[in-house]
């Protein structure tokens, strides 16, 4: 039988990156100061809902999912932002396709997930 010693640190990091993984709306709150460093997340009930519903829709849970909210809810980054990079950190070999009607839209959202996978956060705490 192996027995691991682990700094106070390292079991801080490997509780930090376990809780990423499993919870979606942690992962959007532990992540949003590297996309939005100077505007404060305002969470609450709304994010919860659309956290665990894209995060159960997510992992298969609920087969068919459409999202029906007005502009301005964050859909786009609950979905193809900090969800793609959420589902990429449980399953790295996972593969989507995020289209928009607008081009611009879908550009944006894919360099701001890019931004996102390539951060001082995301690297250490997600790297396979």
């Amino acid at each position: 039988m192996r027995l691991y010693l682990f700094t106070d640190e390292q079991l801080a990091w490997r509780l930090e990156r376990n809780m990423c993984r499993a919870s979606l709306g942690y992962f959007i709150q532990r992540g949003w100061h590297v996309l939005h460093p100077r505007e404060r997340l305002h969470w609450g009930l709304l994010q919860d809902a659309m956290a665990l519903h894209w995060q159960a829709w997510w992992k298969g849970q609920i087969p068919r999912f459409l999202s029906t909210q007005p502009p301005g809810t964050a859909k786009s980054l609950f979905a193809s932002i900090y969800g793609m990079a959420w589902a990429w950190a449980r399953d790295p070999t996972m593969r989507a396709i995020c289209l928009s009607a607008n081009p611009r839209v879908a550009l944006v959202g894919a360099n701001r997930m890019h931004d996102l996978v390539a951060s001082e956060w995301y690297q250490p705490t997600f790297r396979p």
